[in-house]
């Protein structure tokens, strides 16, 4: 059968795209993923109309061919044109954890991509739904203009469906979902299905030898449009009232709403973040070198193993870093991060990104201060030890009142670090009793579970959810609103319920993901307390007792580790198996 004019320039179109696109793809498409695919796009359009002329006798054979050519074309050039790779999070393991909330992974890595796998599926797919778009328009169509018209609007139905498409998702999403802002994964695909009704309707229509005109088409159009943004609308009505009930509720309860109210910080505080900064940052001059301190270092400062001894040279220089200036300079620092325990160095609505960085840089802090203390034992200057160790407790200040678990662990984990070490260097006598008495005391009062109870946290989240969508710009901001208030009044809801359990049983439900991360530091705190104990006991009684009983009460009110833990009694020091362990034996 003979091709018209616009037939010809058609395939000759096709042709260029499909060169032009291979050619772009096996040169450049690894840097430039999204041109590639753009041009990809573009070919799924103009395959569609060609293998969908309506007057070709076996035109399903022609979709079927068509379809084929195109996935086997795209899904070789996926192959050669992976996009880089980003951030490719195991949730499962996370979770497991306990240490990080669902909202907290999500903040901390918003940006999840398709594994390498998925890609090379995904892209087909997509050309494969755009070219059928255009094939049933051309198939449909009443004329030619009349066939871009049509799979101009097929192609955009997903787009205008998608507010109601958010009305659907919750009947899909779970728990995790809304925890994740997981949304447009349900939301687009349940756009896509109620846009292949109208798709499917036409094609009925055309089968039966009726073509709407475009008038008819375009006034079908603006309904479908009015009705998916009505629907929108309703839903979000209704989740804006249930929002603002559930926050007057609590209100009337008179509870905390934000976590300055709940801590006591001062309202208004600035973030901290930046100051923090500048203050743990200064530990990165070139003349503070402290690669090689102890517990820095991967050589053996006793020359335990000669293959890792710390040549004298390099040993004398850090002792010398250690007791100079720059070492005082370190003292000075760790005292000023002590002024940051009632800042807030950030929440859900601001920059994450200094927020590890800072994280690091406090525990390489603790870790210095704890090698100079390290130092003072090695050199002999036994009565600097404690008040150097003291000095580096300050490290953990800033993370008192943090609302995410992963600041609670790494608070746990700077305390871990200086306590090991004032049990494994401290000296021995009834004059240091008051200094391991005070270190026992501030262990004691640590709260390194409040971050498991976000309830103050979620509340603010739902409570200036209003505020931030009303300063967001963009549409996907504005679809997404009643999904994101729903999800942060379940997420509150839960959180009410976790409380309620915590306050009466003092724990989480066996089931609770984040049960888990709860008892390790709660066995952290009670290794940490025991240690210190046991030091206060050879203070006063010149050893160490034969079991752990002998410590209650005259030391503590009661044991703070379960069975569990086993104590192990040497002559001149102890050892505490478990996880975590801790041993008296100096091992720099």
């Amino acid at each position: 059968m003979s091709l018209t004019k616009n037939d010809k320039l058609l395939i000759f179109l096709l042709i260029l795209l499909v060169i032009g696109t291979s050619a772009f793809a096996f040169l450049d498409g690894r840097q430039n993923y999204e041109t590639t695919l753009s041009l990809q796009l573009l070919t799924g359009i103009v395959s569609g109309l060609v293998f969908g002329r309506r007057r070709e006798k076996h035109n399903l054979l022609f979709l079927l061919i068509g379809a084929v050519l195109l996935a086997l074309w795209t899904g070789l050039l996926s192959l050669f044109s992976l996009p880089k790779p980003g951030y490719l999070l195991t949730l499962p393991e996370l979770r497991q954890t306990g240490w990080f909330s669902e909202f907290e992974v999500y903040q901390i890595c918003p940006r999840l991509f398709f594994s390498n796998e998925a890609v090379v599926f995904a892209v087909p797919a997509l050309l494969l739904g755009v070219y059928l778009l255009f094939w049933t328009a051309r198939h449909t169509a009443e004329s030619k203009r009349g066939s871009l018209l049509l799979g101009t609007m097929f192609l955009t139905l997903p787009a205008i469906l998608l507010p109601v498409g958010m009305v659907i998702t919750p009947f899909f999403l779970t728990e995790n979902d809304y925890n994740f802002g997981n949304f447009m994964t349900y939301a687009m695909p349940c756009s896509a299905a109620l846009a292949l009704i109208p798709l499917i309707a036409v094609f009925i229509l055309s089968l039966l030898k009726i073509y709407p005109g475009w008038k008819k088409l375009l006034t079908a159009y603006g309904c479908i449009f009015l009705i998916s943004i009505l629907s929108w609308g309703i839903f979000n009505g209704v989740e804006a009232f249930l929002r603002n009930r559930m926050l007057t509720a609590m209100r009337i309860e008179k509870r905390a709403m934000t976590l300055e109210q709940f801590y006591g910080i001062t309202k208004d505080t600035k973030d901290g973040t930046g100051a923090l900064l500048e203050i743990v940052y200064l530990m990165k001059e070139k003349n503070f070198d402290t690669s090689d301190f102890p517990f820095n270092s991967g050589k053996d400062w006793l020359a335990r193993k000669t293959t890792e001894k710390l040549q004298r040279e390099r040993k004398e220089e850090m002792i010398r870093i250690s007791e100079g200036p720059q070492g005082e300079q370190l003292t000075k620092q760790l005292q000023e991060l002590a002024k940051y325990d009632r800042f807030r160095l950030g929440n859900f609505y601001t920059d994450h990104a200094n927020f590890f960085p800072l994280f690091l840089e406090i525990r390489r802090m603790t870790r210095t201060a704890a090698g100079r203390a390290a130092i003072a034992h090695y050199t002999g200057k036994t009565e600097e030890i404690l008040p150097r160790l003291k000095a580096a407790l300050n490290g953990s200040r800033p993370l008192y009142h943090q609302p995410y678990r992963i600041a609670s662990v790494e608070h746990a984990a700077v305390d871990f670090i200086v306590i090991s070490q004032a049990v494994m260097l401290g000296p021995i006598g009834p004059k240091y009793a008051a200094d391991y008495r005070e270190l026992l005391e501030r262990i004691r009062q640590q709260d390194y579970l409040h971050s498991w109870i976000v309830t103050e946290n979620c509340a603010e989240r739902l409570d200036k959810a209003e505020k931030i969508f009303r300063r967001s710009s963009g549409l996907a901001s504005l679809l997404i609103r009643p999904l994101a208030l729903r999800g942060a009044r379940l997420q509150l809801k839960q959180e009410l319920k976790r409380e309620q359990f915590f306050v009466k049983n003092h724990d989480m439900e066996p089931d609770d993901p984040a049960r888990k991360g709860l008892l390790e530091l709660r066995n952290t705190q009670g290794v940490m307390m025991t240690a210190l104990a046991l030091k206060l006991y050879r203070c006063l009684h010149e050893k160490y007792p034969d079991s752990l009983a002998a410590l209650v009460p005259e030391i503590l009110p009661k044991l703070p580790l379960d069975s569990r833990f086993e104590y192990v009694r040497r002559s001149e020091s102890f050892e505490i198996r478990g996880k975590p362990a801790m041993i008296s034996k100096p091992n720099y």
